[in-house]
């Protein structure tokens, strides 16, 4: 009997149990989520800041605090610019749905800029500081940005903008930087052009489907009041 009798009462609480576990776990969740956006938006500051600074840098000619002043930050910046742009390649070849939310698309398209910036950012790095170049820091800086605008495809941007190069003599070393600036940018310009083409045929796919959906309904309908 007494064994007959705590089982329900075990079975009654047991929900008030779970209420109050989840009501503990709330706070700490949402405490939990409040950390990870401040840390997010902090490294992304961080980013943006480096990145200014580095921009500014190359245009000037001058290294600051964060770009070119130190080797250990130097070489940090340029590596991992690398790995993520070995990354961004692996990603965008094969992992990347065509088919998902725009936002998504914004923020690869996102990282997509800040990597080709830190790039440039780089270039000018490893040719000011390593490669000693006989031309000044501040034409390569001009150079960099240059050579990014200049590998875009069917614009001409800076035939338009009538920007002369600013740079036509530099060593072979210099030259395979700047091949390689070009390369990035060239491949993730296609591979965008082939995202927004599957996007653009998986709407129309959609499309179709549904004026499709919506004929069969319609016949249905006819049919069921013809009958």
């Amino acid at each position: 009997m007494s064994s007959d009798n705590q089982a329900p009462d075990q079975e009654s609480t047991s929900p008030e149990t779970e209420v109050d576990i989840t009501s503990k776990s709330a706070p700490a969740v949402k405490r939990r989520g409040c950390a990870d956006t401040v840390r997010t938006l902090f490294t992304i500051a961080i980013f943006i800041w480096v990145g200014v600074a580095g921009i500014a840098a190359t245009l000037s000619g001058h290294s600051n605090s964060f770009v070119g002043s130190d080797n250990t930050w130097n070489i940090i910046t340029f590596v991992c610019t690398i790995v993520a742009t070995a990354a961004l390649m692996w990603y965008v070849a094969f992992r990347y749905n065509s088919a998902g939310p725009i936002l998504h698309h914004m923020r690869i398209l996102a990282v997509v800029v800040s990597i080709n910036v830190y790039l440039a950012i780089s270039v000018w790095i490893v040719i000011a500081n390593y490669i000693h170049s006989a031309v000044s820091p501040h034409k390569v800086g001009l150079m960099v940005w240059w050579n990014l605008s200049d590998a875009i495809p069917f614009i001409n941007v800076n035939s338009v903008l009538d920007w002369q190069q600013p740079l036509t003599g530099y060593s072979v070393q210099v030259g395979w930087l700047f091949l390689l600036q070009r390369v990035v940018v060239i491949l993730t310009l296609i591979r965008v052009i082939q995202i927004l083409f599957a996007r653009w045929m998986h709407h129309s796919r959609a499309e179709k489907k549904t004026v499709a959906t919506g004929s069969e309904h319609a016949e249905q309908s006819t049919k069921t009041s013809n009958g």
